[in-house]
């Protein structure tokens, strides 16, 4: 019988665990999304890595997009692009902004120029 008592609090205590890691696991979305959520002040529509623990990431921040350099030590602003024409034309509404912005920095890079 004490057998018995030493299972069920061993699995009373699994279970509280269990609890709390459920619930840090919830609340750590939660907080997630309010920073960097659909609806939030910040989000990021482009990304090109450019090597290991390097890259470039094209962030929009309410009317404005900031092209910043990424590092694993640190993060430089490269430009910011506050012209409504240009912003749209790099985030457009129905999104695919990602993909937009990857184009016109190979061209870039390439050397073909074209005025985002």
């Amino acid at each position: 019988m004490a057998a018995l008592g030493e299972v069920l609090r061993v699995l009373a205590g699994l279970l509280a665990f269990l609890a709390v890691v459920a619930l840090a696991y919830f609340a750590s979305l939660g907080v997630g999304r309010l920073g960097a959520g659909a609806g939030g002040p910040l989000r990021i529509v482009g990304q090109l890595p450019l090597g290991p623990r390097r890259g470039l990431a094209l962030v929009r921040m309410g009317d404005e997009l900031l092209l910043l350099g990424v590092t694993d030590r640190q993060v430089t602003l490269l430009e910011r692009v506050d012209e409504p024409e240009r912003v749209a034309r790099l985030d457009p509404p129905g999104g695919g902004g990602g993909q937009r912005f990857a184009e016109l920095l190979g061209r870039r890079l390439a050397g073909k120029r074209e005025e985002p």
